[in-house]
This record gives structure tokens, sequence and C-alpha cells, in this order.
């Protein structure tokens, strides 16, 4: 019997479990979990910290959307952690329809949402 293939087996198990592991250790952070924390970093804990801009444009929400999300504790209205999304596209029907009340779809930012 050969011992050398058994010894590289012995050599290689601990390598492999000593590279892989570590990353398996380690869990992603859900898409609820990374979204609540890029909210709490632009809206901000307080009341004291200014307009709400996405891409660099003013939203018209700034004064309702961050008591909005501080009352959710941050967590994302639009999105859950399988990425459904199924909230966001009833959302995005009813602001295609705003014209038909006499708004305009423009002033709800509604081509910067589409191109996300």
């Amino acid at each position: 019997m050969d011992r050398k293939p058994a010894a590289a087996i012995l050599f290689l198990i601990p390598l492999c479990a000593a590279i892989l592991v570590p990353s398996c250790g380690v869990l992603p952070v859900s898409p609820v979990e990374l979204t609540r924390s890029v909210l709490r970093a632009r809206v901000g804990q307080t009341e004291a910290e200014g307009s709400v801009y996405c891409r660099n444009v003013r939203l018209c929400g700034s004064d309702v959307l961050p008591a909005f999300y501080r009352f959710r504790d941050f967590r994302p209205a639009w999105i859950d952690d399988a990425l459904t999304l199924t909230e966001a596209t009833s959302f995005l029907a009813a602001l295609r329809l705003v014209f038909e009340d006499g708004m305009n779809p423009k002033n709800y930012h509604l081509d910067a949402i589409e191109s996300l």
C-alpha cells in the first residue's frame, strides 16, 4: 500500500479547511439590513439632518421621508430579504397613474425611480 496519497490527503484537508472555513463562517448581510444602514446614514437619526437627496436631486418629500423611515426604524418599505419587490411594483404602477388625478409623475421622480 502506497502511503503518499494518504499523506497528501491528510495535508490537503486541513489546508482546504483553513482556506474555506473562514469565508463560510461569515454570513452575508441581508438586503434589508444593508438598506437599513444606507437609510440610516442618508436620512439620519435626528430631524436636524436637513434635506434628503437622491442622485444629487433634492427629494420633494424631504420633510416627510425622514420621519417615515425613522418611524419604521429604517426598515425599507419596498423590498424584503427575498428581493421580491412586490410592494415596489405596486407603488410604481400607482405612480404611473397619478396624471389621472391631475398630478405630474415627474414631481415624484418617476424617471429616476424607474432608472434604478
